[in-house]
């Protein structure tokens, strides 16, 4: 089963998200930058959702500590940052997919599959 690492501090969608995905995949839960990066490094997932504005460390910082230190992990970011500059980082920073707060589990949910077919 595949593993996916939730970055977020929002804690109702944290638990919401893990709820909802934890029928299909491995789930674990990280509510602050730093505390991700100890699970990536420990527990090296197949996925991240990851937000941007994290308490000790941002989701910008942690996608790049992802792409110079791992191969092969997806991160999808998922924040309310929608203007087109933070897009544009974003992608810049070679995440796989962006999607913007507020967005539907279907949605996220969608991205998700896309990428681990995409992946294969």
């Amino acid at each position: 089963m595949r593993k996916i690492l939730i970055v977020e501090d929002d804690l109702e969608l944290l638990n919401f998200l893990k709820e909802k995905l934890s029928n299909r995949f491995i789930v674990d839960i990280a509510e602050d930058g730093e505390i991700a990066v100890k699970k990536i490094k420990e527990n090296r997932p197949d996925l991240l959702i990851l937000d941007i504005m994290l308490p000790k460390l941002d989701g910008f910082s942690i996608l790049k500590f992802v792409r110079e230190n791992y191969k092969g992990i997806l991160v999808i970011l998922a924040t309310a940052k929608d203007k087109l500059e933070d897009i544009k980082e974003g992608y810049k920073l070679e995440a796989d997919y962006y999607i913007t707060k507020p967005y539907k589990l279907e949605e996220i949910s969608k991205a998700i599959e896309l990428l681990f077919i995409l992946k294969k």
